[in-house]
């Protein structure tokens, strides 16, 4: 098995549990995440102020695994990034229509518009680090 496959196997298994994330902290019957005491208090004070905000915090991170992951795939097509937005477009409407049946909470259309924006910045995350790996490997040969 070649480090290209691992690598994506590696990173399907991070894009399973951040979607497993995104679905429990969007589901938790109070919005507020004062019941989540593992979390550090200026984290879970920021995130009550900034409710939609933080709705893009783990599609970042999303948007950027599934930008690399479609990198490391020998048929990835210039297009591959609208399939990335689709799919976090997939998922965080799931977790909004989710709210529909969990007590105490509301889906918000806008929470859909941050999940993706978020999505949209991981890949330009992505993008960016792609360019500086490869002024890295320039500067290395030069």
């Amino acid at each position: 098995m070649n480090s290209n496959k691992i690598a994506r196997i590696f990173l399907f298994y991070i894009i399973i549990i951040l979607i497993g994330a995104i679905f429990y902290y969007s589901w938790l019957p109070n919005p507020s995440l004062n019941t989540e005491i593992y979390l550090p208090i200026w984290l879970r004070n920021w995130s009550n102020v900034y409710f939609n905000l933080r709705t893009a915090v783990p599609f970042v991170t999303l948007g950027f695994v599934l930008e690399f992951r479609s990198g490391l795939t020998t048929n990835a097509t210039k297009n591959s990034w609208k399939y990335n937005i689709l799919f976090a477009t997939t998922i965080v409407s799931i977790a909004e229509v989710g709210q529909f049946f969990t007590n105490k909470r509301q889906p918000d259309i806008w929470d859909v518009f941050y999940g993706v924006a978020g999505a949209l910045a991981g890949r330009i995350c992505y993008l960016i680090f792609i360019k500086l790996v490869k002024k890295l490997k320039y500067a290395e040969q030069t």
